[in-house]
């Protein structure tokens, strides 16, 4: 059985941890702008090692703190 694009896709209530690169996909910033956020302590993170990763619950609580204007 094959699965679609669409049941693969990654989804920030499906992982975890997203890393700087995933991060700047989903929200069409910078992967720069993604770890100023985080070395300024805006986004929080985890290091694992070398690894920097950013959990869903951190990435949502980041976007809603930084919404502007009405949601409609």
């Amino acid at each position: 059985m094959s699965m679609s694009n669409t049941q693969t896709e990654t989804k920030p209530s499906n992982r975890a941890l997203f890393n700087a690169e995933e991060i700047a996909s989903m929200t069409g910033m910078s992967r720069g702008f993604v770890y100023g956020a985080i070395s300024r302590g805006e986004l929080p993170s985890v290091r694992l090692g070398r690894a920097v990763r950013v959990r869903a619950r951190d990435l949502e609580a980041w976007i809603e703190r930084n919404m502007t204007g009405a949601v409609a």
